[in-house]
């Protein structure tokens, strides 16, 4: 059975990241319809950003070069480790369960929203695999970053398709608009 990860962050409920998004799980799920739809909203349920105990975890995986995220859990050894685990693990299931992962990525600032680099950081370790997982990541970016009253709008969509198999590399394929 197929899983698609669905992943909001923007912090807009009627967003550009998010309507794209939507449209392409509806689509997803009309294409499997026996597959499981898990949707995880970074913006409403934020994950908390990484501390020191997480870094440990990841000194310990590299130590004793633990590779398989099955065996990440073998790494968390204190009670710091284990509350940081706590936030990972749920997270790090969700993804290593999917085989697809759909991001909406609003830019904010020139980059990601918080809340996806947040949610970034938690589920990603030191030479970790997910060959085999396609991401598919929607995002908008809109305004004006320049001096003065903002005068016209512009927004710009864009999806980007990236899958990789063991033994392959990565190969992105875009498709862009810029509405006005």
């Amino acid at each position: 059975m197929s899983t698609l990860l669905h992943l909001d962050s923007s912090a807009r409920t009627r967003s550009f990241s998010r309507e794209l998004g939507a449209r392409f799980a509806a689509r997803w799920r009309e294409a499997h319809p026996r597959g499981l739809y898990v949707h995880r909203d970074l913006a409403r349920q934020p994950v908390p950003p990484v501390g020191e105990a997480w870094t440990t975890i990841c000194d310990t995986l590299l130590a004793e070069q633990i590779t398989e995220p099955a065996d990440y859990r073998k790494a968390v050894r204190t009670a710091a480790e284990r509350e940081a685990w706590a936030v990972v693990e749920p997270l790090l299931s969700e993804l290593l369960a999917a085989d697809v992962v759909l991001v909406g990525a609003p830019m904010y600032n020139f980059g990601v929203s918080a809340s996806l680099k947040a949610w970034i950081d938690q589920v990603t370790f030191p030479r970790m695999s997910l060959a085999g997982t396609t991401f598919v990541v929607v995002g908008a970016r809109g305004g004006s970053y320049s001096k003065g009253r903002l005068v016209r709008r512009t927004t710009t969509t864009s999806a980007t398709c990236v899958t990789s198999s063991p033994g392959t590399s990565v190969w992105p394929t875009r498709a862009s608009s810029t509405p006005s």
